[in-house]
């Protein structure tokens, strides 16, 4: 077994149930690591995306596989039996897992370490930016003058802090200089947009 890592704890969230995120201890880098790592039916899938880990990791959580898949690693609070008892009351009961929504409500009592794991998901969940070639701009800036034209319902594709947000509505201004649009979108409201964000237009047909 590596002296490399340490598996400090595992929980499950509820809107990622498939998923099992284990948190440890990295000492030749000398950092903590958050891991997600698939697991349906409460037992860890180490052939399924775990490509970018090290093998090192990888061996390591093969031998403790079985101690994982037991709910050893398990985070647990005080607050536990409550919550327990809470759950028992509900009429949907059969339908939760003990290591699903009973796992991660204590670990949002805790919120330096809630805010670590959010900032964390936020962080891994980042992209970079499409890159566009030549024909794919055009097809985009068609359908943006489709819409200005004949005000046609558009839904853009914009590159925002790492992410790909869809906004839906009408291009009502067209500036090159600026290099921006302006659109209303579906709830009435007029928003600037610079050109560099967007990286994807689908007009909405009739």
């Amino acid at each position: 077994m590596s002296n490399r890592f340490r598996i400090m704890f595992t929980l499950r969230l509820p809107n990622e149930l498939s998923y099992l995120l284990l948190v440890g201890c990295d000492y030749s880098n000398g950092c903590l690591f958050a891991i997600n790592l698939f697991s349906p039916n409460d037992s860890i899938q180490l052939n399924r995306n775990v490509n970018q880990y090290p093998e090192e990791l990888i061996a390591h959580l093969s031998a403790e596989k079985e101690l994982i898949d037991a709910g050893f690693y398990d985070l647990r609070t005080w607050q536990l039996t409550l919550f327990q008892l809470k759950i028992k009351e509900r009429k949907d009961f059969q339908m939760i897992k003990d290591r699903g929504e009973i796992k991660w409500q204590p670990f949002q009592s805790i919120p330096e370490l809630w805010n670590s794991y959010r900032a964390i998901q936020e962080e891994q969940s980042k992209i970079s930016k499409p890159s566009l070639d030549e024909d794919q701009l055009e097809i985009i800036n068609y359908r943006i003058m489709k819409s200005l034209e004949e005000e046609k319902v558009l839904n853009l594709k914009l590159y925002e802090q790492g992410h790909i947000n869809e906004v839906p509505g009408i291009i009502i201004k067209v500036d090159p200089f600026q290099k921006v649009i302006r659109f209303k979108v579906t709830s009435g409201a007029i928003k600037q947009l610079s050109f560099s964000k967007i990286v994807g237009a689908e007009l909405f047909e009739a």
